[in-house]
């Protein structure tokens, strides 16, 4: 999750130079308005940053025990419904990873 994080905003920043140069431009605070390029891609941009966070924690949390299936379960309905809606995304990447938390580690950590 963490690796599409960083993809999500690498991708942010290559396909929304113009917004967010145009948002530094016009000083940051209270840049976005009505303008619609510029929120998405700020949406885009945290959303990308939310991703990392949360592959972060995925980790972490891996480390101890496995994740709950019900976060796999939530993730794979989310990634459904985004990919039906927007086919051409990277959706279908988060429905991949909903995947690998419902089936679960094949192993539980060692305890320490």
């Amino acid at each position: 999750m963490g690796a599409t994080g960083i993809l999500h905003m690498l991708l942010g920043v290559a396909v929304f130079t113009g917004p967010a140069r145009s948002i530094w431009q016009a000083g940051i605070w209270n840049s976005i308005a009505h303008d619609y390029s510029r929120a998405t891609f700020l949406w885009f941009s945290c959303s990308g940053a939310l991703l990392l966070l949360l592959g972060y924690l995925m980790h972490w949390v891996l480390q101890q025990r496995p994740l709950p299936r019900a976060l796999g379960g939530g993730l794979a309905a989310l990634a459904l419904a985004g990919g039906i809606i927007m086919p051409v995304s990277g959706f279908w990447l988060v429905l991949i990873q909903a995947g690998l938390i419902l089936r679960g580690p094949r192993t539980v950590p060692a305890k320490q």
